[in-house]
Parts: structure tokens; sequence; C-alpha cells
């Protein structure tokens, strides 16, 4: 089991920041994939002053505030949930080009769910975080 501690997963949120204030052009509004994605979202939304979507209020939501627009999440292993937000972006004519998926740990066998995908580490089994309830202890039945 991959267990991510606070100061990795404080790091990582730093290495999200920067790598996403590097994309150009630079997007406009974050969208955080339920649950897992929020923290990482809501720290970059608040770090770079920019509107934050959760992915399923796409579902209610009027408009997109802006694009380009990043999808976060920590951790992508199927990529089905960053795929459903691209769909969702789509029907607001969020092209596909103007999305990114900025994800902190990408398992390293899958196909980019999306164009414009960045996993900032690879990993080979589903990493557990420090607030997760599993964490630190051990798993049964493996």
């Amino acid at each position: 089991m991959m267990q991510v501690g606070v100061e990795t997963f404080c790091e990582l949120l730093d290495a999200l920041r920067a790598e996403v204030q590097a994309l150009q052009p630079r997007p406009r509004t974050v969208v955080g994939v339920k649950r897992s994605g929020l923290i990482p979202g809501v720290y970059l939304s608040e770090q770079l002053g920019l509107p934050f979507l959760v992915n399923t209020e796409l579902k209610t939501v009027r408009r997109v505030p802006g694009t380009p627009v990043v999808i976060v999440d920590t951790t992508c292993w199927t990529g089905r949930s960053i795929r459903r937000t691209v769909a969702r972006l789509a029907r607001f004519g969020v092209e596909a080009d103007e999305v990114w998926a900025v994800v902190l740990y990408g398992r390293t066998t899958l196909e980019p769910p999306c164009r414009n995908y960045i996993a900032l580490r690879g990993c080979e089994t589903i990493p557990v975080y420090w607030f997760q309830s599993g964490y630190g202890r051990p798993r049964t039945g493996e």
C-alpha cells in the first residue's frame, strides 16, 4: 500500500500550483473531482484566484465561469471521473483543447483520459492519503 502523508501531500499541492501556473493559455476555472479532488481544487482556486466548481455541479450550473478549465484530482486510476467531467464540460461548449486535467498521482499504465493530461507522479497502486480512514492501517485480504 502506498501511503501519502501530510508533508508529501503539501509538496504535491505546491507542485500542482506551479504546474497549473505554467499552463498556456492559463486556466480561468478550476473543477475539482467530487471527494478526492476537493482539497487540491479549493487550494488551487484560492492560490490562483480562480472560480471553483465541483464536477457534480456541472449538472446544474448554467455556465462555466471561464475557459480554459483545469480539472484536478488526487488520483487518476481508471480515468472515468475525468472523462465524465470532460463530457459535462463539452455540453457547455468547452472544447477538448480548452480542458486540462492535472492529478497528483496517475496510474502509469493508464491511457490518458483527455488530451491535456498531466500526472505529477506515476503510481502502480492506488495511493492512500493521510486524510483517508484506511491510512496507516494494514489492509486485510491482500
